[in-house]
């Protein structure tokens, strides 16, 4: 089997691991866990390619492994570009929570200033729904207008698209009694958020998370030189997948590579941030009692405060899961170019053994 092990980390702590055999030995203790679960993912599934990040404790871990084309014999690497689809929604609640932390919003907003028009009949027995809504899946808005088109060419385009079709949504119960999970409802708060702010999405997204994450090949639409490295997605029978269509937009429409998901998670397991702080804080709760949904992201929570943050992204030739552990400073990114109905469950599981072999699943199951 093909493979590319790629391991970064500090420059500092790599030269201190030559003085220090006790470094050397966790690096590569770290770096065996990663390849293991790796070699395993690949030879019980029909995965052909997957790519594996760990950060703990401020060291790094980049691997890929496989072939992106199956008998292709090429392998991603760090410039490989994934689709991250629902994932799409963590930066969306990211910017959300720097707004309200700069109180640009508040949480408990009627979202019809915002839209242009008249939107009066999003709103149930008085009820209107709130920005806190959005966020939460309660807003009763469906999951994805099916009946639209998918193509768009221009984020006008996007933005006339989910106009229209909120333009005919009844909603039929009161906003925040029923979670249903909506990307309709995340595109909306991009909406609000893009008037709130005046700024547009792609603009906001680059001045608030990528600069400050240090990420540099992430982003809606591909640049020219970035798409001789945009992954193919292939589907459940193994052929070639279409992408994600452009007006799935803040829901799920982000490409990234392994490294800038990385640092998007070294950027939130930096608590002392504020909107990072507050993106964090609950929300919801779940119908798991040890868990509650924040700004798009589910916490797992042990008995002593240990938390599990993650976010799992599904699109129709790429699975990508990300999660990380304010408390034990560790994170983990799992991404591939294979979708089908038991890829999602195959890479968290990864990611999970991961974790356990790294000590990060002590108290949080």
């Amino acid at each position: 089997m093909l493979r590319i092990i790629i391991v970064l980390s500090l420059l500092v702590a790599l030269s201190s691991s030559c003085d220090n055999p006790q470094s050397e030995v966790l690096l590569d203790e770290v770096q065996s866990a990663i390849d293991l679960r790796a070699d395993s993912l690949l030879s019980a599934s029909e995965l052909h390619a997957v790519s594996i990040g760990v950060i703990q404790s401020g060291k790094r871990y980049l691997s890929h492994y496989g072939e992106l084309d199956p008998g292709g014999g090429i392998p991603p690497n760090d410039s490989t570009i994934y689709e991250i689809a629902s994932v799409t929604k963590t930066f969306t609640g990211t910017l959300l929570a720097h707004a309200i932390s700069e109180g640009v919003l508040r949480l408990e907003d009627d979202i019809r200033p915002y839209l242009p028009g008249d939107f009066q009949h999003l709103a149930y027995a008085g009820s209107p729904i709130t920005v806190a809504h959005l966020a939460t899946h309660t807003a009763g808005l469906p999951q994805d207008f099916p009946e639209l088109p998918t193509s768009a060419d221009s984020t006008a385009a996007i933005r006339d698209a989910l106009l229209t079709g909120l333009r005919s949504t009844v909603i039929d119960t009161l906003p925040g009694a029923r979670y249903l999970y909506s990307n309709v409802g995340a595109n909306v708060l991009a909406y609000v958020l893009e008037k709130a702010y005046d700024q547009p999405l792609d603009s906001l997204f680059d001045r608030l998370i990528y600069r400050k994450a240090d990420m540099h090949s992430t982003g809606f639409m591909l640049r020219e030189g970035q798409k001789v490295n945009f992954a193919k997605g292939y589907g459940a029978e193994g052929s070639i997948a279409p992408f994600m269509p452009p007006t799935s937009w803040a829901a799920a429409g982000l490409k990234s590579t392994l490294p800038d998901l990385l640092n998007f998670v070294a950027f939130h397991l930096d608590e002392s941030r504020p909107e990072v702080k507050r993106s964090h804080e609950k929300l919801l709760d779940h119908s798991n009692p040890a868990a509650y949904r924040a700004y798009y992201w589910l916490v797992n929570t042990a008995e002593d405060g240990t938390r599990r943050l993650s976010c799992h992204g599904g699109g129709m030739g790429f699975q990508a899961w990300v999660m990380f552990y304010p408390e034990s400073e560790t994170g983990i990114v799992v991404l591939t170019n294979k979708s089908d109905p038991q890829t999602g469950g195959r890479i968290i599981d990864v990611a999970k053994k991961i974790a356990a072999d790294l000590g990060a699943l002590e108290r949080v199951s």
